[in-house]
């Protein structure tokens, strides 16, 4: 018999499984649900805010796990009213952006460096915030200097100069 190959019509692509890469229900789960947490990420680092994703996710597969080994799930040939079980699973991820489970240990100025009219110019173009959790991962956060400025108003009392936070 003679290989032959053509593209499959999508009548045919309806039913189709593909088998030379297996990807259980269950597996599939928790990879949306891990897409979440980086999309969770995504959305603090736009908003110059700290996320703890590590430990997110570590806390997350730890209680993942233990779940599928309590309701007593299998891994592989799973039926639906197992996947409707794992469905009912649920992992807060918005503590994980809780500034109050992570200390602050610095607060750096990053500069630049530049060619200005033939000399060589620095200027800050923000500061990084160095943030630790309770596991000892630093998280460190960039914030433009713009938004710096907006987060921190400074005001001169009395020849002295005090910040003043006016946004969280």
């Amino acid at each position: 018999m003679v290989n032959i190959l053509r593209q499959p019509t999508s009548e045919e692509l309806k039913d189709f499984v593909d088998i030379s890469r297996p990807l259980s229900q269950r597996d599939a789960l928790r990879k949306k649900i891990m897409q979440y947490a980086k999309d969770l990420e995504a959305k603090h680092t736009k908003e110059y805010t700290p996320y703890d994703y590590p430990c997110a996710k570590y806390d997350f597969e730890k209680a993942y796990k233990d779940y599928v080994a309590e309701v007593g799930i299998r891994t592989e040939n799973i039926r639906q009213e197992e996947v409707e079980r794992l469905s009912k699973f649920d992992f807060d991820f918005d503590k994980y952006s809780d500034k109050t489970r992570l200390k602050l240990i610095a607060v750096n100025e990053n500069q630049e460096h530049r060619i200005q009219q033939g000399t060589k110019v620095t200027e800050t173009s923000g500061y990084t915030e160095v943030y630790i959790c309770p596991r000892g991962h630093r998280i460190k956060v960039f914030i433009p200097i713009e938004v710096y400025k907006e987060r921190k108003e400074v005001k001169i009392v009395d020849k002295e100069v005090k910040e003043v936070k006016t946004k969280k």
